[in-house]
Formats: structure tokens, C-alpha cells, sequence
């Protein structure tokens, strides 16, 4: 070979050789800077709800939204509003005779129209109100001698009410009258009801009552004596009931296509769990609360549930869900939080 053609021939060798442990020296070095400082990953969330200022320091006993908007919560003498969501609550203008009261429930049926049951402070009476204002000045509708602990409404005639001793009251237009429907004989704390005929009642001892008319009530065993507090139903045929001790049934079908109650008692829950309000936005997906700032959540009806992150202890009084990643949560010492899943 020429020797000039052999030295280009060896001088563009070595360069390839160079080139390719010059590449290999840059792709070790690049893997091993990698494996030393891997990519930066996000912290984990420290919650799966987020709080909004509610303005109160009161402990707030209801939250109800009709829509992504509007929504009211209450507490002793006050009524918040807002309709941004939460983004911005603001209390609701009253009447003199509101600012006496503890409002334990309530229920709206649009924007502007909704109804409240709650306490009379000074002599441990009960009161119904109706607002027509979004919330603003609620006028009084009916006084009783014991307390209202929750209200439920289908549409804007049909009615029912219930507390302290049993009593439960309903109206078919809308509160211009309010009726005697029942004498339970134990405190009650909340009623649901699916139709104007079918409803349920949920109290102390354990005790659970169901109408099929409408009128006569009759028990339904679940076989504890644990104070129940909420009630909650997603068609006729399915619901649920929570209480205190980690007291948590659920109604359903069984394999023999038997109605039946069932204990969904949360094995990862606290036995003193106090489970305050309950809310399922179809059969399967629902969420429980109480205190200790417990929120649970299930997605196959009941079969399994995984504790949600909220950065509170305090006790949760009410939730009310409009579909898997819109919520609300309302607490003591005025807190307010948003679902943020």
C-alpha cells in the first residue's frame, strides 16, 4: 500500500476509535450522574382535602351544595353562603329570631330556596324555617318542644323533620303546614326518605324505623344498641347507617336476593371511631366521617375502605358529595375543606 494512503487510512482509524470510547466515556458518565441524582419526584400529598376560610370559629353542623356553586353551611346563629363554590363564604343576612337558634340541618332544593331544623337555645325547643333568599332571612315555619335534628326533602312540597323524642313532622307543600307523622319513642337524628311513601329513621339504641306507607313506621333489627347518627340511601333498595363505636351497616341484596342489613364495620378504624354523617354518590362510591378528623372513602360499596388525608383532629360533622371528585366537608371550630382527590 502507499504509504501516504496507509497514514490517512490509520489517522481515520484512530479517529473512529477515538469518536467511539469518547461516546462510550459521555453515555457511563451520563448513567452514572443519572443513578446518582436521579430526577427530583413530587412530594406526596399531605391531603386529600383542601380548607377553605369559612370567617367562624363556631362549630358548623350542616353543609349543603345544590350544585359545583352554591352552597350554605350552618352553626349556632349563623348561616354561611356562597356561591363560588367556597372559594368565598359570607354569612347570610337573619332575622332576629334565627340568632336564638342552633340549626342542626339543613336542606335546599335550588339556589334560592331551602329549609332548616335546628334548637331554640334558651328553652331546648325545636324550629323549622324556610328561606327563599339563597339563605338570607329564613322565616319561621314551626315551633315544637324538643329539639329537630335533621330535615329531608324530595322536592319542594314533600317534606319530613325529626328529633329529641321521637317526634317526626312532614309537609306536602312545602311547610305552610307541617304535619304529625310520627311518635318513634327514642331521639331521633336523621331521616331519609326515597319516595313520599318509603323512608327511614335512624336514632338512639341502635334503633332504625322504615315506612313503606308513609304513616306506620316499624323497627328493622340491626342488633346493636349504638347511638346512630346519619342515614343515607342512593335508590330504594340501597343505603346506609352510621353511628357511634364504628357502628357502620349497609342494605343491599344478598346472594339468596334477599333485602338484608349488613355490619360494614371498617376493620382499620378506631373502635371508638364516632362516624357523625355518611354520603354515597351511587352504589359504590361513598364516604363516611367523625371525629379525630376521620375521613373514609369506598369504591366497591363497602367491601374495602382506604382512610382519606385531612389535616385536622377535629371532629367532622357533615359531608355532602356531588360526584367523585366534588365535595364538602364541615367541622368544628368553623373548618370547611374541599375534596381535592
Amino acid at each position: 500500500m502507499n504509504p501516504l494512503i496507509k497514514t490517512v487510512v490509520n489517522k481515520a482509524l484512530n479517529c473512529h476509535i477515538f469518536l467511539i470510547l469518547s461516546l462510550g466515556a459521555c453515555l457511563f458518565s451520563c448513567e452514572s450522574e443519572s443513578a446518582d441524582n436521579p430526577p427530583p419526584v413530587s412530594p406526596p400529598k399531605l391531603s386529600n382535602w383542601v380548607e377553605q376560610e369559612s370567617l367562624t370559629g363556631e362549630a358548623i353542623t350542616d353543609i349543603f351544595f345544590v350544585d359545583n356553586s352554591f352552597g350554605w353551611a350552618v352553626a349556632e346563629n349563623l348561616v354561611l353562603s356562597t356561591s363560588s363554590g367556597g372559594s368565598f363564604w359570607q354569612p347570610a343576612p337573619q332575622e332576629t329570631s334565627v340568632q336564638t337558634s342552633l340549626i342542626n340541618s339543613i336542606f335546599f332544593i335550588n339556589e334560592e330556596t331551602g329549609w332548616m331544623a335546628g334548637s331554640v337555645l334558651d328553652n331546648e325547643g325545636g324550629e323549622i324555617f324556610i328561606t327563599q333568599q339563597g339563605g338570607a332571612y329564613p322565616i319561621l315555619q314551626q315551633s315544637y318542644q324538643a329539639p329537630l335534628m335533621a330535615i329531608h326533602f324530595l322536592d319542594e312540597d314533600h317534606g319530613w323533620a325529626a328529633g329529641l323524642g321521637g317526634k317526626v313532622v312532614q309537609t306536602t307543600d312545602g311547610g305552610v303546614q307541617w304535619l304529625d307523622l310520627a311518635e318513634l319513642g327514642t331521639d331521633i337524628y336523621d331521616v331519609h326518605f326515597t319516595s313520599a311513601n318509603k323512608g327511614w329513621a335512624a336514632g338512639e339504641d341502635g334503633n332504625l324505623f322504615k315506612t313503606t306507607d308513609g304513616i306506620n313506621f316499624e323497627l328493622e333489627e340491626l342488633g346493636v344498641d349504638n347511638r346512630l347518627n346519619a342515614i343515607h340511601f342512593t335508590d330504594t333498595l340501597y343505603g346506609w347507617v352510621c353511628g357511634n363505636r364504628n357502628t357502620l351497616f349497609r342494605r343491599h341484596l344478598n346472594l339468596d336476593n334477599e333485602i338484608v342489613w349488613s355490619n360494614a364495620t371498617i376493620p382499620d378504624a378506631s373502635q371508638a371511631a364516632e362516624w357523625k354523617d355518611i354520603h354515597f354518590i351511587n352504589r359504590l362510591t361513598g364516604w363516611v366521617v367523625g371525629n379525630e378528623g376521620n375521613v373514609w372513602k369506598t369504591s366497591d360499596g363497602g367491601q374495602s375502605w382506604e382512610r382519606e388525608r385531612v389535616e385536622t383532629f377535629e371532629t367532622i360533622n357533615a359531608i355532602h358529595m356531588l360526584s367523585s371528585s366534588k365535595g364538602w366537608i364541615a367541622a368544628d371550630n368553623g373548618l370547611i375543606f374541599t375534596y381535592d382527590p
